[in-house]
């Protein structure tokens, strides 16, 4: 994985310290490090319409698209 490689979430991504991202979200690979992958998803907003989180991610919880 690269930055700027389209990914989706594979399952639903939720922890204390991150965003809550829905399976099949779609987002792009920001960074790459040692603690993980960095995406930028694009989620259902609170109120409607959709919002932009950025997570760190285990790299076996996205898949290319």
């Amino acid at each position: 994985m690269k930055i700027g490689d389209p990914v989706i979430a594979n399952s639903d991504i939720e922890s204390w310290s991150k965003p809550y991202v829905p399976q099949n979200a779609e987002g792009v690979v920001t960074s790459v490090g040692f603690r993980g992958v960095s995406v930028a998803f694009t989620v259902p907003g609170v109120m409607g319409g959709t919002r932009q989180v950025t997570v760190t991610v285990r790299p076996d919880q996205v898949l290319p698209l």
